[in-house]
């Protein structure tokens, strides 16, 4: 018996009953007229999606990259502000830079930096809440995608010993695997969103991490040297290793 095999214990009533007219569509992907269903019969395209747009039901769409953007700016901007201090110390023992003129610029970038924080502050618990959110939603959908490759396993079975009626396996079929490529790509978006959330140095490269740390390491050796050489006064010289200080642990604890 081969694939195409109406298998004769079926009650074609039970699929298509007496008087039954189906109502025809257009399909907004494929352009053929196909009945009305779920999916279209023809590509698996969810045209109850395409049904709910034209009565103005909200449509979930997936969710856009802006929140990320926006940390990426944010990140390397804090990096920006962070090599601008470490760059003013390194002006100052080279004696391009007065204490007065240093002082003027590593508060202002310090300033910078300190508004940076406080907005990643806000963005990172932000994250950590969708982060729990979408830990949650996706195991529903994860479920959804093995109860669908179940279905079409099935269907595939039925159609290889010959228990489908004709054109079954083909209305079918499209839909199931549609289906299933949906949720993979569903689930492969969301888990990607959770790994950037998980892992920020992919924002920031570690390799560039790592040097800052070495440069504020430096400028921290080059503000004594220039403490002992008169070249800075003690307060300003205080005040700038605490900063350096800050940062330093700043960028241990930077994930």
């Amino acid at each position: 018996m081969n694939d195409e095999t109406v298998n004769e214990n079926v009650d074609q009533a039970e699929v298509f009953p007496e008087n039954f007219e189906a109502t025809m569509v257009p399909c907004p992907n494929c352009k053929e007229t196909v009945p009305t269903s779920l999916y279209c019969l023809k590509c698996g395209y969810p045209l109850y999606m395409f049904r709910q747009a034209e009565a103005g039901i909200d449509v979930v769409l997936p969710p856009d990259e802006g929140s990320l953007s926006h940390m990426q700016a944010i990140s390397k901007n804090l990096m920006n502000s962070i090599s601008m201090k470490l760059w003013s110390v390194e002006q100052l023992k080279e004696g391009i830079l007065e204490e007065d003129q240093f002082k003027r610029l590593f508060e202002d970038y310090q300033a910078r930096s300190v508004q940076c924080i406080g907005k990643r502050k806000v963005l990172l618990a932000r994250y950590s809440r969708e982060q729990v959110a979408m830990a949650r939603d996706l195991e529903p959908v994860e479920n959804a995608l093995k109860e669908a490759k179940v279905k079409l396993r099935e269907l595939e079975m039925r159609r290889s010993i010959g228990d489908l009626i004709e054109g079954e396996y083909e209305a079918k079929g499209p839909a199931r695997k549609w289906e299933i490529r949906n949720y993979e790509d569903d689930i492969s978006k969301r888990k990607g969103e959770m790994t950037f959330l998980e892992d920020i140095t992919r924002v920031i490269p570690a390799m560039e991490i790592e040097k800052a740390k070495d440069n504020v390491e430096e400028a921290n050796i080059s503000l004594d040297e220039m403490l002992r050489e008169g070249k800075i006064g003690p307060e300003t010289a205080t005040k700038v290793k605490v900063s350096l200080n800050e940062t330093r642990t700043f960028l241990d604890n930077f994930k």
